[in-house]
């Protein structure tokens, strides 16, 4: 889990591969996500983070239960 100013994001992947999905949920979100627990994704709507980029929509972490 990574936390900055705004927004806690959670890495996924191997070494050098690896993604952060930012957790959207409800309520204080857990250290870490075991294995085998039931997680809900969702996308966020369509934006691009600047004006050169296409619009794109984003994986978020919504639950974890």
């Amino acid at each position: 889990m990574v936390r900055d100013q705004h927004r806690v994001y959670y890495v996924h992947g191997a070494e050098g591969a690896e993604i952060t999905i930012p957790y959207v949920g409800v309520g204080e979100p857990p250290g870490d996500v075991p294995a085998n627990v039931l997680a809900r994704v969702s996308l966020a709507r369509s934006w691009a983070r600047d004006e050169r980029e296409e619009e794109r929509r984003w994986l978020q972490l919504s639950g974890i239960y």
